[in-house]
């Protein structure tokens, strides 16, 4: 199994690609149909709507007591999946829950537009990180656009969005020249897209 991806009850990776743009790396999860590169709900429902909570941790009153006796605790939570029933990490009273529907929502007008194209999309590490990358349809833009795609050997036309649930950042949207498809790719595109904009943590 490749290393850090998150997988289904039935054994599969869930790792999305369009098949127009190569298998990744590791061989592994699906690739799309034509008909389901513009097809945003879909693949929301089969990739991305596993459930999230933010549940607070408890401390013993008396850690000596023999029978102890639990209270909650100040500004200490945790993101719970409980699909799943692990922790995705621990977060403070601050953070807010952003689902992966809620991060990715950004780019579905323009995937039901046909703007961008689903190119590939996964979970990794337990459902803690997730990632939406789209591929623009230049053909949708003005010749300025297209120039600017086309300057010094040319852009590849990405835009990816990147959830994280356990509080290690918020939510990422950037354009990428870089197509993800593994946790490395994902890393370097993270290092591309930080500070272009963030929601969340």
């Amino acid at each position: 199994m490749a290393a850090e991806l998150d997988y289904t009850p039935d054994g599969a990776a869930n790792l999305f690609f369009s098949g127009g743009g190569g298998t990744p790396w590791h061989r592994e999860g699906v690739a799309l149909a034509p008909d389901q590169h513009f097809d945003f709900d879909g693949v929301m429902d089969r990739h991305f709507s596993y459930p999230l909570e933010k549940l607070p941790y408890y401390a013993p009153v008396d850690p000596t007591a023999d029978e102890k006796v639990y209270v909650q605790g100040t500004g200490a939570y945790y993101v719970w999946r409980p699909d799943t029933k692990s922790v995705l990490g621990p977060v403070g009273s601050a953070y807010e829950l952003v689902t992966n529907r809620e991060a990715f929502g950004v780019l579905k007008p323009l995937v039901d537009g046909r703007v961008a194209a689903l190119e590939t999309g996964g979970v990794l590490r337990g459902g803690a990180d997730a990632w939406l990358l789209v591929r623009w349809d230049l053909d949708r833009f003005g010749p300025d656009a297209r120039d600017v795609f086309a300057r010094d050997g040319g852009l590849l036309p990405y835009a990816t969005v990147m959830a994280n649930h356990s509080g290690r950042r918020g939510v990422l949207l950037g354009h990428t020249a870089i197509r993800v498809v593994c946790a490395n790719t994902l890393g370097a595109a993270e290092r591309e897209a930080d500070g272009t904009g963030r929601r969340g943590g």
